[in-house]
């Protein structure tokens, strides 16, 4: 091995390794988002340029025009590349959102303006971030979650990564889709807390040419697999991951941060934070409650904080596949939204008719999936999903 190479397997083991075991103490989740991506270290040159190149862009956007650009969603150029980098990893996904947030909050007045007002400034940016991970972030770690639910017994490996490969395009399609139509909503916030209406310029780019953020996330989808595929099923490749995969797979068990929280804190939490990403919808206080009584709800009883045996039922879901589960799930809302929601948009001018949707939404999504539990995949195993 050349000095360059080891040098680039040092720092890919930095960057795939080192922090991704630093992250356990704070969170499993944290962990398994920044493993998301692991298949890049087959060439180590690129998973150690990878994430502090990214890093860089990420600033070098948010730092561009901070003056001018009130929202991320003002620039078509930039959501395109966030599906891009995000689809092809979470941990990508993390290092251009940290650059993106350190730009754009020290580059303008965007620092001095939250410092002044928290409240009207510093909350609604929050928001905005966390809209930008979950394109980032959640969909790549989750996509990869719901693709290892397959269980096709009898089937030949290479058939059987095909067809998760099939899958991780079709979901990510729906997914981004689904966060081009939801985003104009969640962003609200950033405008109506201040006391004025969404821009246009904040809103055409995602309305209008949100199938051309769609089409780059899936075009990225289909390029990871055949990376993911290559890797796999080279030999050569594959064992350069063998060792990080060691390291990973020895390190010792430690209780993360997040585990020796108390329960009915994170459901609070949770419950908070549900209700201020909403926020977009509400008309008046009352919204908000029916949406942290809901939340509370649901996740009390998924957590089981809130004792409410689900028995036969929850039993009778888990012979589901969860996938065939969330598809149900899925076009039951799709159907409500294009019979009931287009007819109550018509009778208002508010955003009443989209929060009932949702309500009913987490409702049947809660009753699809009552007793499921996120089931990451184990730390170096990632190139295989």
């Amino acid at each position: 091995m050349s000095d360059q190479s080891s040098l680039a397997a040092k720092i890919s083991g930095i960057w795939w390794v080192r922090v991704p075991l630093l992250a356990r103490r704070l969170s499993t989740k944290l962990t398994h988002n920044l493993l998301d991506g692991f298949y890049l270290n087959a060439w180590p040159v690129v998973s150690a340029i990878a994430p502090p190149l990214v890093l860089l862009s990420g600033l070098a956007a948010g730092w561009l025009e901070p003056e001018s650009r009130q929202v991320f969603s003002e620039s078509l150029t930039l959501m395109m590349l966030m599906a891009a980098i995000g689809t092809m990893s979470a941990q990508l996904g993390m290092m251009f959102l940290l650059g993106y947030i350190a730009g754009d909050v020290f580059a303008g007045s965007a620092l001095k303006d939250i410092i002044s007002s928290p409240i009207l400034y510093g909350i609604p940016k929050i928001i905005e971030y966390a809209i930008m991970a979950i394109l980032l972030i959640k969909f790549p770690v989750a996509i990869k979650m719901l693709a290892a639910e397959i269980k096709l017994p009898g089937i030949r490996l290479k058939a059987k990564f095909v067809i998760a490969a099939i899958l991780h395009v079709a979901l990510t399609g729906v997914l981004v889709y689904l966060w081009t139509q939801a985003t104009p909503v969640l962003l609200r916030p950033l405008f109506t807390w201040r006391g004025f209406d969404p821009t246009v310029r904040a809103m055409a780019p995602l309305q209008q040419h949100g199938m051309v953020i769609v089409v780059i996330a899936v075009t990225a989808s289909a390029a990871r697999m055949v990376i993911q595929g290559w890797t796999a099923f080279e030999a050569n490749l594959s064992s350069k991951l063998d060792p990080l995969q060691e390291r990973l797979l020895s390190a010792p068990v430690v209780q993360s941060l997040t585990e020796n929280l108390n329960k009915w804190f994170l459901l609070i939490a949770a419950t908070i934070w549900s209700c201020l990403l909403l926020s977009g919808v509400y008309q008046s206080f009352f919204d908000a409650v029916v949406i942290a009584g809901v939340t509370f709800c649901l996740l009390g009883i998924r957590k089981g904080v809130i004792p409410l045996p689900l028995g036969f039922w929850a039993r009778l879901m888990e012979r589901i596949p969860l996938l065939i589960r969330l598809g149900i799930g899925f076009f039951i809302v799709h159907y409500l939204s294009q019979t009931l929601l287009a007819g109550l948009m018509g009778q208002t001018n508010t955003f009443r008719p989209v929060l009932y949707l949702t309500v009913v939404s987490m409702i049947i999504i809660f009753l699809l999936t009552p007793g499921t539990a996120e089931k990451p995949v184990k730390e170096g195993d990632e190139q295989k999903t």
